[in-house]
């Protein structure tokens, strides 16, 4: 047999051998003159295992979910979410936001996402070729590619500033690719999130009843938090109000049921890989059974929370013993235990959508309607509402309670609050209050330094040379 491209052959191995169902399926031998490639989108089995591998990726402890080198923990060390005792060097230089270019975090940060970019180019193109499989089947893989190469690039680009912008699987090109600027990686992404909410389903049609894979208004809600950071606030509320439409599939949760697996907050979320150990990667890292090794919630996060609010009871859990007492993030409970998986990662949920909606509307004058959207946060946290607390409050006093409820909805979730200090401008005035050696351009990550090595076209952030 001839030699194939890697890629696929990489694919498809991992189709037969580790999907993210970890069901297992019977190795053939492929039928004589049958490249790889033509074997993975010939049939819906290997097609969707193919696609369930990016999920596969995202469930493991790099850039997704909540592990040891996630985007959720390493963002919670850089802002003012966590503290550490950790004597790993690494670590401790993300938490003093003294990184170094080769930092094994910033490289594995960024392996990763390239990777699940590269896996989706692939993807992609295979769909395009494919005359085997419906064509129902491959607008919704199609546009849940596009969608992950959305994703991906828009956390590449909020922690690396300009990056290169991947949308094939030449090698060659891809070697020597240029950075580009922050707001047109945006852009593609915006292109790429336009192009699967047409293709994408409206309800879940791979796995019925589980939220895993995204749909439609996963385009929409990733699409209206684009739009936000872009500043793009009539987008930015037309996007949230597709979500919140759909109350018959979408609706806030009691605050214990919120993180459960299929949860009716949930708009996307990420199966946990199938072991015996775990449920979620958020469990493992943030419940603590014994004085920290890792990351814990910062002395005093638990103080900001307004008297009767209760996410604190509900999300905010403590470890005491002779040595001290901490806290730390219990939105997920179940720190060990696999099968059956009672709690899924969160990725996109609803809150956030009546969280972006408040934003875009009240940067639109529409203060009336923004405190609407708030009250719906606070009404849930069993807060009084604004509309009764300061019915005629200011933009600019409502903009700053927004923040903070942002900050105590949001917390120890996907580095939302070191992604709000960056967009908003605040992050010089808040870190160089809570981090002695905070500098400006510790606001982005080094570019890896194999990077540099590798692609002679690669640039430093400033602040690394």
């Amino acid at each position: 047999m001839k030699k194939l491209s890697n890629i696929y052959k990489v694919l498809l191995a991992i189709c037969v051998t580790s999907l993210i169902s970890c069901e297992k399926f019977i190795e053939v031998d492929p039928p004589k003159g049958q490249t790889t490639k033509s074997i993975l989108f010939s049939n819906e089995t290997t097609a969707i295992s193919a696609m369930s591998n990016i999920y596969f990726l995202c469930a493991g402890n790099n850039f997704a979910s909540g592990g040891a080198n996630s985007i959720t923990r390493v963002a919670g060390m850089l802002a003012d979410e966590f503290d550490t005792y950790s004597t790993a060097q690494d670590l401790k230089d993300i938490y003093q936001n003294t990184i170094l270019p080769q930092n094994v975090i910033v490289n594995n940060i960024w392996q990763e996402a390239y990777h699940v970019i590269y896996q989706s180019n692939a993807i992609i193109e295979g769909l395009k070729q494919s005359t085997s499989l419906t064509e129902s089947l491959k607008q919704q893989l199609t546009g849940e590619a596009l969608f992950m190469r959305a994703f991906s690039n828009f956390y590449l680009a909020n922690i690396y500033g300009d990056v290169p912008y991947i949308n094939s699987t030449d090698y060659r090109a891809n070697t020597t690719a240029k950075r580009i600027a922050y707001r047109t990686v945006l852009n593609y992404v915006i292109d790429d999130l336009k192009q699967a909410k047409g293709l994408l389903h409206e309800d879940y049609p791979i796995d019925k009843t589980e939220r895993i894979r995204p749909n439609k208004w996963a385009a929409s809600a990733l699409l209206a938090r684009v739009y936000l950071y872009q500043q793009d606030w009539v987008n930015a509320e037309l996007q949230a109000n597709e979500v919140l439409a759909k109350d018959g599939i979408y609706r806030l949760t009691p605050l214990a049921d919120v993180f459960l697996k299929n949860s009716k907050e949930a708009i996307w979320q990420i199966k946990p890989v199938s072991n015996n150990t775990l449920n979620t990667h958020e469990g493992v890292s943030f419940i603590l059974i014994g004085r920290p090794i890792a990351v814990y919630l910062k002395e005093g996060f638990s103080a900001l929370f307004e008297v009767g609010d209760q996410r604190k009871a509900a999300w905010v859990g403590n470890f005491t013993n002779a040595d001290g007492s901490w806290d730390f993030p219990y939105k997920y409970k179940i720190r060990t235990g696999g099968v059956p998986f009672n709690e899924y990662s969160m990725v996109l949920r609803l809150a956030e959508q009546f969280l972006i909606r408040a934003e875009a509307r009240a940067k639109q004058n529409n203060l009336s309607g923004a405190i609407d959207d708030l009250d719906e946060i606070r009404h849930r946290a069993g807060l009084t509402k604004i509309s009764v607390l300061n019915p005629n409050i200011s933009k600019d006093d409502f903009l700053l309670v927004l923040e903070k409820e942002r900050r105590m909805e949001l917390f120890s979730e996907w580095g939302h609050r070191w992604f709000d200090l960056k967009r908003t401008g605040r992050i010089d005035a808040v870190l160089k209050e809570v981090k002695p050696a905070w500098v400006s351009t510790a606001a982005l990550f080094p570019i890896p330094a194999n990077e540099c090595l590798i692609n002679v076209n690669m640039v430093q952030n400033p602040g690394y040379n």
